[in-house]
Formats: structure tokens, C-alpha cells, sequence
């Protein structure tokens, strides 16, 4: 087994967080590790995904959705020029890694309507 098959599977043994469900996280979740003092002191912290609400409309559906989406996402959604491609071209198997369900359920809407559409 290799090292990259290897962290995949750790992974998704994993425990994920419950949020990741409800928003685009695009893999990102919560970090800890330790605060260190000057005098060396280490006291336990954490480090939150910078997760902001916002709203995406998508032209396909023709909808407004209030969504959950970490500031990396928001580039992956740029770097695909909009919500829609995103949703529709963004790899289904990085999806189900990163257990966003709400990209799925779009994805599927956006499918069916296409195929409404075509």
C-alpha cells in the first residue's frame, strides 16, 4: 500500500466534522495544536475553517441559496467562473471525500434540469 492510498484511507476512517454535511468546506476543517508562550508555555488551541454565509444563485435553477462556503471554496467557484460550473464540474469523487451532501443534492438538481432543458 502506498503512502497516498494510505492517508486516503485515514481519511475517511477519519471522523468528519457534522457542518461539513451542510456547506461547501472543500476539505478544509477544524485544526489543533498548541498556543506557545514566550516563556515556552503551551496551552491547547484550535483552528476554524474562515467559513462565511453567503448567497449563490445559480442560473440553472434559478435560485438563491444561502450557503455556508469556506473563503477557499469562493476561489475553487472564481476559478470556475461561477456556481453552476462549479457544482457540475468539480470532481463528484472530491464531493463524497469531503462529505458535502449539499453539492451533491445541487448537483443532482442541476443534472435532471439540464436534462429537462436538452
Amino acid at each position: 500500500m502506498s503512502v497516498r492510498t494510505s492517508a486516503r484511507a485515514i481519511f475517511q476512517l477519519r471522523a468528519k466534522m457534522g457542518r461539513l454535511k451542510r456547506g461547501l468546506y472543500g476539505g478544509k476543517e477544524v485544526r489543533f495544536g498548541n498556543h506557545v508562550s514566550f516563556s515556552n508555555r503551551k496551552t491547547r488551541r484550535r483552528w476554524n475553517p474562515n467559513v462565511q454565509k453567503k448567497k449563490m444563485y445559480s442560473e440553472l435553477l434559478d435560485k438563491d441559496f444561502k450557503i455556508p462556503v469556506t473563503t477557499s471554496v469562493l476561489r475553487t467557484i472564481e476559478k470556475y467562473n461561477g456556481f453552476d460550473n462549479y457544482i457540475l464540474n468539480y470532481p463528484v469523487r472530491k464531493f463524497q471525500a469531503h462529505g458535502s451532501e449539499i453539492a451533491l443534492d445541487l448537483r443532482k438538481q442541476m443534472q435532471e434540469k439540464l436534462k429537462e432543458s436538452s
